[in-house]
């Protein structure tokens, strides 16, 4: 809400919003932070992309490059390192590959996939996470279930919640994708937390259970996690479990 904050492991700068300065950032609202194969650090905000260059101290807003950019003038949500020294960017106004050619920051879009109702748009308003996965497919997050995109493909699969059928996405909003070193894919919902079955093409659900103590801890997932050890964390908003096999957990609460 206020801005970037830099450590160089002595002091602390601050980088915000300064009108007239070309180079400075023209939104103080940051919503992720992340670097690519360069070293450049790529920064989302509600009002559009920036990279900051470490040769000019200063940032870059990626829209002012040119039309082909104009799809990152709005809020960018997730901004996700794939291969081929290239990004994945989820936006307002969808999800977009594009590729670094050099320390600077210099962009290359690769594809660009709107919002939409056909099968090579993405469904929702807003993109919550992009999983770059080992298959080479790609997982889209989004308010209204996953969309799978394989790779070489051009249409996505989707996956969304469907009280009939229980092995669907517990919850069309979702928060987190993550795949851990067993290469299973964990999807972190407003209501449970999934764990994808390919065989079945479905999901495996777990709930909190009031009744049961060793049950998830809360059911909106925000975040998945694997320490060296290949424990599965996940966080929510009342607290963090440790997944411990099966049905099991060990949860960690502020008491």
């Amino acid at each position: 809400w206020n801005g970037l904050c830099r450590y160089d492991g002595y002091n602390i700068e601050v980088f915000n919003k300064e009108s007239g300065n070309i180079n400075a950032l023209r939104n103080n609202f940051i919503y992720v932070l992340n670097e690519d194969h360069f070293g450049n650090i790529w920064v989302g905000t509600k009002e559009g992309l920036y990279v900051y260059l470490y040769n000019q101290h200063g940032f870059r807003h990626i829209a002012s490059l040119g039309e082909d950019f104009s799809a990152l003038t709005g809020a960018v949500s997730v901004i996700e390192k794939a291969g081929g020294n290239s990004l994945w960017v989820g936006t307002d106004q969808g999800a977009m590959q594009a590729k670094v050619l050099d320390n600077k920051g210099t962009l290359e879009i690769l594809q660009h996939y709107p919002f939409g109702k056909s099968p090579e748009a993405l469904g929702g308003k807003t993109i919550t996470s992009i999983l770059n996965a080992q298959d080479g497919s790609v997982w889209i997050g989004t308010d209204e279930g996953i969309h799978v995109l394989q790779k070489g493909h051009k249409t996505f699969t989707r996956f969304s919640h469907d009280s009939y059928d229980p092995n669907s996405l517990s919850f069309n909003s979702v928060y987190c994708i993550y795949q851990d070193s067993k290469d299973r894919i964990w999807v972190g919902t407003e209501n449970g937390l999934n764990l994808y079955n390919k065989e079945s093409n479905g999901f495996r659900h777990f709930f909190h259970q009031s009744t049961i103590s060793n049950s998830l801890v809360h059911n909106a997932v925000t975040d998945i996690a694997e320490d060296k050890n290949g424990n599965i964390f996940i966080s929510t908003l009342g607290g963090m479990s440790e997944y411990l096999g099966e049905n099991n957990f060990r949860n960690y609460v502020n008491e």
